[in-house]
């Protein structure tokens, strides 16, 4: 079962982002030095439980936040942060990659995921570039360019410990050995992607912590960047033979399956929390009538893979028109 926040070692904490109010689909990092930073800034939703494990963690406010990139569920705690950091009489510096200022200042582009919704700006961020380095006092952060999930995306090399924050630069991890490509709209490139994902295959690190979801340390670490390249790229040739149309989810689905050992059943065993307790609930309810109609138990991942299929498609066929 996931847990709401837990230590990576001394210096390094991962936090549940809270995204769709569900544990286990997003995180945030914690890096401790002299000072500290929070490397992404996570959900609206779920930054009222951001700032209570904080609290937790003896850090009411970090001195920096670093985002990979400019996509909503990892800047839009942003705001609901700094509210409450500015309350209580404290500024905290948002750092991000210098071509991502405007998307951070604009957060309409985001809309192509849910026209309804409100993205709230996020202005005043310092611009980083390849190369350069953060000091938190004892501890280093540095910076290196990895486009192909949006342009602006970064991932950053934390010093002491050789952890890699890869954001969603290399893709996404929900279950055992099967990392998820993210060819994410709206400004997916498939030739940055590749490289990118070569390039961290090249970085000399100890443990890789995913945007989506959790750490992993020395072997796992390599054996996940080296099945994040065979899968993207299953996954590219897949939508390079076929034209998929956004209904057309479920036949890129069930082609995947035919390619690969995954199946439904193993979807289902992905370990997620819906966190409210009446959805909890509710979902129980459904479930009981369900098997008495010897149907399968609904799991989240029947919610969220269909979605993510359909954003793989629309991602990856943006691309191909550029």
């Amino acid at each position: 079962m996931a847990k709401a926040f837990y230590s990576i070692n001394d210096d390094v904490f991962l936090i549940d982002a809270g995204w769709n109010q569900v544990i286990g689909l997003a995180a945030t990092y914690l890096v401790k030095g002299e000072k500290t930073c929070l490397i992404d800034g996570g959900t609206r939703e779920g930054s009222k439980d951001l700032l209570k494990s904080l609290e937790a963690l003896k850090v009411s406010f970090p001195d920096y936040i670093v985002l990979t990139h400019s996509h909503y569920d990892h800047t839009q705690g942003v705001p609901v942060i700094r509210e409450a950091a500015q309350k209580a009489g404290r500024d905290i510096e948002v750092y991000a990659h210098e071509s991502g200022i405007e998307r951070l200042a604009d957060q309409s582009f985001n809309k192509v995921f849910d026209e309804k919704t409100t993205y709230y700006n996020i202005p005043d961020v310092h611009p980083l570039k390849h190369g350069d380095e953060l000091d938190l006092g004892g501890n280093q952060l540095k910076i290196l360019d990895a486009p192909g999930h949006i342009p602006d995306h970064i991932v950053v090399l934390e010093e002491n410990s050789q952890i890699l924050f890869t954001g969603d630069a290399i893709g996404a991890q929900y279950l055992e050995n099967y990392p998820l490509p993210t060819f994410m709209p709206p400004l997916f490139n498939k030739t940055d992607y590749f490289k990118t994902l070569n390039m961290v295959k090249n970085i000399e690190f100890h443990g890789i912590a995913l945007g989506h979801y959790g750490f992993y340390a020395h072997e796992a670490a390599t054996t996940l960047v080296r099945e994040a390249i065979a899968t993207a790229e299953m996954w590219s040739q897949l939508l390079e033979q076929k034209t998929y149309q956004l209904a057309d989810f479920n036949e890129l689905f069930n082609d995947i399956l035919r390619e690969t050992a995954l199946n439904e059943e193993i979807l289902r065993t992905a370990d997620f929390e819906v966190k409210p307790f009446m959805l909890r609930t509710m979902m129980g309810v459904i479930n009981s009538i369900r098997r008495v109609l010897g149907k399968h138990p609904l799991a989240v991942s029947d919610q969220m893979f269909p979605e993510f299929m359909k954003w793989t498609i629309k991602g990856y066929q943006e691309s191909s028109s550029l």
